[in-house]
């Protein structure tokens, strides 16, 4: 089981690596198909860690983050 305080920093630094990477998205701003595939793949990248990070306090995480 994971406490709330680790949790927590994975949610941050999870949350600091989704901004640089949309931030990068935004300044390369690619043509538009490819903008939008970006933008899904953060997004439903970013909606499994949290879903993975709320399960792990129910001790049945999707994937351990180490062995």
């Amino acid at each position: 089981m994971v406490d709330l305080g680790q949790i927590l920093l994975y949610i941050v630094i999870w949350g600091a690596i989704f901004w640089v990477l949309w931030w990068g998205l935004k300044t390369i701003n690619p043509p538009e198909p490819w903008m939008k595939v970006g933008t899904v793949v953060l997004v439903v990248a970013t909606v499994l860690v949290l879903i993975n990070l709320l399960a792990s306090f129910l001790g049945t995480p999707i994937w351990r983050w180490r062995a």
